[in-house]
């Protein structure tokens, strides 16, 4: 069963802070495991209104410079498109110039799974 990986940004623009995704939407199949993956600070992710797979999100543990997500498992019977929110704790030191370090940033409305 395939691994996917989703890269977790937070920019700064000015007052704003923006996220990036990589990639943006990911489409998987039940089986398959996710891992979420930050270098700007701790994170969740929490799914919706529903959830493809055993619990409703996950976080990421710091391993060595980044956080990392347990791996997360679509479920058998999962199928459609699952919104989730995500929220960083900018801890990463190229925040603290910006004067954004420590601040939580909360992107409720993006990403999506589809899982087929």
């Amino acid at each position: 069963m395939p691994q996917y990986e989703v890269y977790i940004k937070v920019n700064v623009a000015g007052s704003h802070l923006n996220f990036t995704y990589q990639p943006s939407v990911l489409h998987a199949s039940a089986g398959d495991t996710i891992v979420w993956k930050s270098e700007d600070g701790p994170f969740a992710v929490e799914f919706k209104r529903d959830t493809p797979g055993p619990d409703i999100g996950t976080h990421g543990s710091q391993i060595g410079g980044h956080w990392e997500s347990a791996q997360f498992q679509i479920r058998q019977g999962a199928r459609g498109h699952y919104h989730y929110a995500v929220a960083v704790s900018l801890a990463n030191a190229g925040f603290a110039s910006l004067d954004v370090q420590g601040r939580i940033a909360l992107d409720a409305a993006c990403p999506e799974i589809i899982v087929n």
